[in-house]
């Protein structure tokens, strides 16, 4: 009876399981860095995303997907190879 209520939990949560593909884009652009020295602050905190599962076993639950963290190292990596000099100041 213990065996069968495991094996119903473990059903339960695998049936609502996914994987995301995220590709990078492949961007061919090279160019010179802009001169000067910058003094940048990256504003986030808005990239709070809310996803619907679309399958049948899932649809009873909403899933936050927190993106804040990956738009602040894209931004500055780009503002990196793009500008001479950057200085990134906290909030």
């Amino acid at each position: 009876m213990r065996g069968l209520a495991v094996f119903l939990m473990a059903l339960l949560l695998l049936g609502c399981t996914g994987t995301a593909h995220v590709t990078t884009p492949l961007v061919a652009h090279k160019s010179q860095k802009i001169a000067g020295n910058y003094a940048v602050h990256i504003q986030s905190g808005g990239w709070q995303l809310k996803t619907n599962p679309v399958d049948a076993s899932c649809s009873l639950w909403r899933f936050n997907t927190p993106v804040d963290e990956s738009y602040v190292k894209a931004m500055q990596t780009v503002l990196t190879e793009t500008l001479q000099s950057v200085d990134f100041r906290p909030d």
